[in-house]
């Protein structure tokens, strides 16, 4: 019951919310869950060396366990607006990000759109993965609007359709650039959030020098291997969270690849006399939202084609007649 409403929620937001949003905001949960670990875990490593005082007897008073506490825990003024700050440029660049990618299957729409109107051939620009299969596309229906099915056009139309790709095709421009802004954003904010364990581990250090009213060997031992430990976890941690964004970021993009490589294969079948053929994705795809109108532009497409009154279209009906393909 549990795992078929969370599917359902699921696929509200699918339906709901634009792919790139949903991006931001497992990035913006992401961060935040590694400053909760890090402060979890200095406040378990603090409570281990309260508790190891107070079994050696070296605190003067109980009532100095929770000053202690609440002291490791107290930052200047500007310290939390840097860790609001490292929560929301991570937040920001995803969103940028997804936005970008969102944008090739827009300025597509609006290129079919335009193309649509006059059926002539213009470059499209900046559509990412689409690029070349856009142009292709557009090329070669101007040609055929003015010059039927011509062998010109037929000898064009397979040159260009072999040189498509025939699976997901990655934009590395976008991977490089995500990589290395993300890549600085995850350090800065990871560096920030093991500073609220340095920052505690320094003043637990600094109290209990002042408020204990023994000081044995063995206690300073104690502090610098429980240090150490709990070091390495939160730093693990973190790099584990910061692995965690990047596989997110590779799975949005993955997500965009697939969704351009289905658009480019439904769009050969337009080019292969497939005049129904019209463009599809699937729930919580990028680009979801423009399909509708790619599909309106495809219409008057497929009008303006069949007007010409000699295009060649392999129906069902035309399987019956091998003379009329």
């Amino acid at each position: 019951m549990m795992l078929k409403t969370i599917r359902e929620i699921q696929l509200k937001l699918d339906d709901r919310v634009k792919a790139y949003a949903r991006f931001a905001l497992t990035l913006a949960l992401l961060s935040l869950s590694a400053l909760i670990g890090v402060v979890l875990l200095t406040a378990y490593t603090i409570r281990m060396d309260i508790a190891f005082m107070e079994a050696n007897h070296m605190l003067r008073n109980e009532l100095i366990r929770s000053d202690i506490m609440r002291e490791a825990f107290s930052y200047d003024g500007y310290f939390p607006a840097l860790i609001l700050l490292g929560i929301l440029a991570n937040t920001a660049i995803a969103g940028i990000f997804g936005v970008s990618q969102e944008h090739y299957f827009t300025r597509f729409r609006k290129e079919l759109e335009q193309f649509a109107e006059t059926l002539q051939f213009h470059k499209p620009r900046q559509l990412g993965p689409l690029q070349d299969s856009a142009e292709d596309f557009i090329h070669l229906l101007s040609i055929r609007k003015q010059e039927g099915d011509s062998e010109r056009f037929k000898d064009l139309r397979n040159k260009l359709l072999s040189l498509w790709p025939k699976g997901i095709r990655v934009y590395l421009l976008d991977q490089i650039q995500f990589a290395v802004i993300a890549g600085g954003l995850a350090a800065y904010y990871s560096a920030l959030c093991m500073m609220v364990f340095w920052h505690a581990n320094s003043k637990v250090v600094i109290l209990t020098s002042q408020m204990t009213q023994i000081k044995t060997v063995n206690a300073a031992s104690f502090f610098e291997f429980q240090f150490s430990i709990s070091e390495s976890i939160g730093w693990t941690y973190t790099v584990l969270v910061t692995l965690t964004s990047c596989i997110a970021g590779a799975g949005f993009s993955r997500k965009t690849y697939m969704a351009s490589y289905a658009i480019r294969r439904q769009l050969r079948m337009f080019l292969e006399g497939n005049l129904a053929a019209r463009l599809s994705l699937r729930s919580g795809d990028p680009g979801l939202t423009e399909i509708k109108a790619m599909n309106l532009a495809l219409d008057k497409i497929e009008r303006s084609i069949r007007n010409t009154g000699s295009f060649v279209v392999r129906e069902k009906q035309d399987e019956k007649d091998p003379e009329a393909v």
